[in-house]
């Protein structure tokens, strides 16, 4: 009888079977198939190092992040350790994203991940789910940019939201309609860009954000936490820091 093998929560949905069971999809995307389109979304991995200290617009941060914009303040950066034991960022996360702002906005401060391929998503529901807290209670907006690449055409935006932070970590998600690409010409180099940016005007302020998670449909499902290695691995494709060894003799 159905009673017998299903049982459900507010949170979670069980179903008992030991013959197994098979699943088609989670949230629109194969088992086989991970959701999470951004890369490094836990910041576990930082080959340039953990500490950006004045850092400029345009600099790379920890792996496939990147300051986009200063917006006329200083900015410093840092990967950051979670307390063992920590409850209110879920799943047992190690590290986040310490975003400091000092002075006052002339311009968008803003931080920015790009994602390979306009395509990434298919068309239809996606979500952007994170979870932030801030040194004090501040707007932060959240934009998804289509850049079709040199040769292409024009950028476009999917959605531009903006949420309120607070002085506690909570969860946040964003809904995003993907848009057709018919009529759209892909130049070389096309990306999906997530940008997080304040206003002008703004004062200082520290953001920290942790378990930034994109994936297909119109659920926030739990972050998708990856081995060290494979996240390690992903990001390499971009960029790999390698040690060599030399010595001389004669």
């Amino acid at each position: 009888a159905w009673q017998e093998v299903l049982r459900a929560s507010p949170d979670r949905f069980l179903i008992q079977s030991s013959a197994g069971v098979g699943v088609s999809a989670i949230n629109g995307t194969a088992p086989s198939v991970r959701r999470n389109r951004i890369i490094n979304g836990d910041f576990g991995i930082a080959q340039r190092g953990e500490n950006y200290i004045a850092a400029a617009s345009g600099d790379r941060l920890l792996d496939r992040w990147k300051l986009a914009s200063a917006g006329g303040m200083t900015i410093d950066v840092a990967r950051k350790a979670f307390s063992p034991g920590q409850s209110e960022v879920p799943g047992s996360p190690q590290t986040y994203l310490e975003w400091k702002l000092a002075g006052t906005a002339a311009g968008y401060p803003a931080i920015e991940q790009r994602i390979e391929g306009v395509d990434c998503l298919p068309e239809g529901p996606a979500t952007l789910s994170f979870f932030a807290m801030a040194s004090r209670p501040v707007s932060m907006t959240a934009t998804f940019r289509r850049h079709f690449g040199s040769g292409g055409s024009s950028s476009d935006v999917l959605v531009q939201q903006t949420l309120s932070l607070t002085t506690s970590w909570s969860r946040h998600s964003v809904a995003v309609a993907v848009a057709s690409l018919d009529g759209k010409t892909l130049g070389d180099d096309h990306s999906l860009a997530l940008e997080f940016n304040l206003q002008d005007g703004e004062a200082a302020v520290d953001i920290s954000l942790a378990d930034i998670q994109l994936e297909p449909g119109d659920i926030a499902t739990p972050f998708e936490r990856l081995s060290h290695a494979e996240n390690l691995q992903r990001c390499q494709r971009y960029y790999e820091l390698m040690a060599i060894n030399m010595s001389c003799s004669n």
